[in-house]
This record gives structure tokens, C-alpha cells and sequence, in this order.
């Protein structure tokens, strides 16, 4: 093979480390934006005083904690990946 073929090749390989690369940190961020919304709701939940807007923060907060759970298996998932 020529010099030419085995970079092609190389950078082929290159390219998907690269793309799970941006996924992870594209995930951390959002990881980090969804903890501080946490953050927000219980802190919001704790001074409400109507029954039925608490509920209703409560589902959000149980949306978002849901959400984080997702969010940090596909990151150790993905964590996994670029490890050799």
C-alpha cells in the first residue's frame, strides 16, 4: 500500500475517535446544565407553598433526574468506547 492509502485509513480511524470525543463533551455540558436545573427545582420546591404547583415541580424534577440517569450511563458508555 502506498503512504497516501495508509493515512487515508488512518485518518478514517482518527474521525470516529473524534466524533466520540465531541459527543462526550457535548454531554458533559448538558450533564452540567441538567444538575444545576436540578438544583433550581428543589430549591423552588422547598419555597413553594401552593400543593399543586409543588406536584407539578415535582414531575419536572423527577424529568430531569430521569434524564441525568440517561445521560450518565450513555456517558460511561460512550467513556468506555474511547478507551482501548
Amino acid at each position: 500500500m502506498k503512504l497516501k492509502k495508509l493515512l487515508k485509513r488512518l485518518n478514517f480511524f482518527d474521525s470516529h475517535a473524534g466524533q466520540l470525543k465531541e459527543s462526550e463533551e457535548g454531554l458533559s455540558k448538558v450533564m452540567k446544565k441538567l444538575q444545576e436545573k436540578e438544583a433550581q427545582l428543589r430549591k423552588a420546591i422547598n419555597l413553594e407553598a401552593d400543593e399543586e404547583e409543588r406536584e407539578l415541580l415535582l414531575q419536572e424534577l423527577n424529568i430531569c433526574l430521569s434524564q441525568s440517569r440517561k445521560g450518565s450511563e450513555l456517558l460511561v458508555k460512550i467513556r468506555a468506547q474511547t478507551e482501548p
